[in-house]
C-alpha cells in the first residue's frame, strides 16, 4: 500500500542540517553510506525484515522522501508508483541500475559486480550535487570498489569447485548471486503464487533426485509451506535476509552457507 501525507505533518524528521538521500532498501543505504559517509542523511523506504511486495510505507519515510536531494531507484515493482508521483517535486530520481542482467529479476544488489556499478553512480550523481565534495566522494568510491573485489574473491574462494550446485528458496531472489557465481536457484514461488500442487510435486522430484541438500528461508514470506517441504525433504533450513543493511558480512555468509551446504 502506497500513500503519501502532507510536509506539514507533525513527525521527527531526519536531521535538516544534511542533505537527504533517499533509497528503497537498506542494501542501497549502505552503498550510499560508502560513498557520502556522514555527509547525508540516508532516507530507506523499507526497513530490514520486510517483504518487499508486501508493507506499508511509515507516513515520516514518506515526508522525508518527499524532501530529499535524490531518489535512487532500482528495479524494484513499488518504485515506479513513487517516481510518478515524484514527478511534481524538485526530487532528483536516478537510476542505479544501467541494465538488467537478468530480465525480470530486480535483485541486483545481490550481485557484488553489479553492486561496483550501482556504486559508481551514487558518487557521480552526488558529485553533480554537491561538488565541493567530490574529492572525497571520489576517494571513498576507490575504497568501496577494493573492498568489493575483495568481497567477490572471497565468495568466488568459497563457491568455486562446489560437488552441487542448487540451492533452494521460497522467492527466486538469488538469481544474480547464482549467475556471478555459477550456481542455480530452485525457486519454490511460481510467479509470484505459491505453487499449485502439481508444480510442487515436480520441484519435490528434482530436490530429493539431485539431493540438494539447503533450502533458504526467506523474511516475510509463507514459513509453513516451507517448513513442511523442510520436513519432507529432509533438508536443512538457513533463514537469511536479503534486504540485510550489513551487506559486504552478509553476502559473504551467505556464500559460507552455502560452501558448507554445497562442498
Amino acid at each position: 500500500m502506497l500513500f503519501f501525507l502532507n510536509l506539514t505533518a507533525l513527525c521527527f524528521a531526519l536531521d535538516s542540517a544534511k542533505p537527504i538521500i533517499s533509497v528503497s532498501i537498506p542494501p542501497q543505504s549502505y552503498f550510499v553510506k560508502k560513498i557520502a559517509g556522514e555527509s547525508v542523511e540516508v532516507n530507506v523506504l523499507i526497513p530490514p525484515n520486510t517483504d518487499e511486495h508486501n508493507f506499508d510505507f511509515k507516513p515520516q519515510t514518506m515526508i522525508n522522501l518527499e524532501k530529499s536531494a535524490v531518489y535512487f531507484v532500482g528495479d524494484l515493482e513499488f518504485e515506479s508508483q513513487l517516481v510518478q508521483r515524484l514527478e511534481s517535486t524538485k526530487v532528483k530520481k536516478v537510476r542505479l541500475n544501467a541494465q538488467d542482467t537478468l530480465k525480470g529479476d530486480p535483485h541486483t544488489w545481490l550481485d557484488p559486480i553489479l553492486v561496483k556499478e550501482q556504486a559508481k553512480v551514487i558518487a557521480q550523481t552526488l558529485s553533480e550535487l554537491y561538488p565541493q565534495n567530490r574529492a572525497f566522494y571520489e576517494k571513498n568510491l576507490a575504497v568501496f570498489l577494493g573492498e568489493i573485489d575483495i568481497l567477490d574473491s572471497q565468495i568466488r574462494a568459497l563457491l568455486s569447485g562446489l560437488e552441487s550446485k542448487k540451492f533452494i528458496v521460497y522467492h527466486p531472489s538469488w538469481g544474480h548471486f547464482a549467475s556471478r557465481y555459477n550456481l542455480e536457484q530452485v525457486a519454490i514461488e511460481v510467479d509470484g503464487k505459491e505453487p499449485k500442487p502439481r508444480e510442487l510435486a515436480a520441484i519435490t522430484k528434482t530436490a530429493k533426485k539431485e539431493n540438494i541438500p539447503i533450502i533458504f528461508v526467506q523474511v516475510g514470506f509463507p514459513q509453513v509451506v516451507v517448513l513442511n517441504l523442510v520436513k519432507e525433504w529432509r533438508v536443512e533450513a538457513v533463514s537469511i535476509d536479503y534486504l540485510s543493511a550489513n551487506w559486504a558480512s552478509d553476502l559473504l555468509y551467505t556464500a559460507q552457507i552455502l560452501h558448507n551446504a554445497l562442498k
